[in-house]
C-alpha cells in the first residue's frame, strides 16, 4: 500500500523550504535576464526587447506570488490545498485571495505570450506584405486580448470568499 505524501507532517516542513529555494532561485535568474534584456539587447532588438522585458516581468510576478505570497502546498490527490505564503501566515487573508492572485498573474503572462507572438506577426508581415498591420487595429487585438483573459480571473474573486461557503462551492 503506497501512503498518500501530502498528509505525512514531512511535507509541511518539506514543501514550504522547497518552494521558497525554488522561489530565491528563480527571482535570481529572473533579475539577471531582466539585467543583460537592459543593457545587452542591440540597438536593431530594441522593440522586441521591450516585449521580452514584459515576459519577464511577467515571469517575475508569478514566481513571486508561488513562492512567497501564496506559496500553496496541494493535498493530493483531493482538489485542495493549504495557503502558507505570507497573504495567509502573515496578513490572514484566506487562500482564495492568493489562488485569485495566481489566477491573474498566469493569465497576465499568458497575455504577455500573446502580446509577444503578435508583436512578431506584425514585424514580419510588415517586412514580407505589401500592406501591413495598422497601429489602430495592433492596439485594438492588444485590448480585447487582455480584456478576454481578463474577465475569468475577475469572475473567480466572488465565487468562493469564506470557509462557510466551501462545502456549496464544491457541489
Amino acid at each position: 500500500v503506497m501512503t498518500n505524501l501530502t498528509v505525512n507532517p514531512f511535507w509541511f516542513y518539506f514543501m514550504p523550504v522547497y518552494q521558497h529555494t525554488v522561489g530565491a532561485t528563480t527571482h535570481f535568474i529572473s533579475a539577471l535576464a531582466i539585467l543583460l534584456i537592459i543593457k545587452k539587447t542591440p540597438k536593431p532588438g530594441r522593440p522586441l526587447a521591450r516585449y521580452l522585458l514584459l515576459m519577464q516581468l511577467g515571469i517575475l510576478s508569478i514566481d513571486f506570488n508561488f513562492g512567497l505570497l501564496f506559496a500553496p502546498i496541494p493535498f493530493f490527490p483531493a482538489i485542495a490545498g493549504m495557503c502558507n505564503g505570507v497573504l495567509c501566515t502573515t496578513f490572514g487573508f484566506s487562500g482564495h485571495v492568493g489562488l485569485v492572485l495566481m489566477f491573474f498573474t498566469v493569465s497576465y503572462m499568458s497575455v504577455c505570450a500573446l502580446y509577444c507572438f503578435h508583436f512578431k506577426y506584425v514585424t514580419i508581415r510588415a517586412m514580407v506584405a505589401s500592406k501591413p498591420v495598422s497601429v489602430m487595429n495592433s492596439c485594438i487585438f492588444r485590448i480585447v486580448i487582455f480584456i478576454i483573459y481578463t474577465i475569468p480571473c475577475v469572475s473567480l474573486i466572488p465565487v468562493y470568499s469564506s470557509m462557510e461557503a466551501g462545502p456549496e462551492y464544491v457541489k
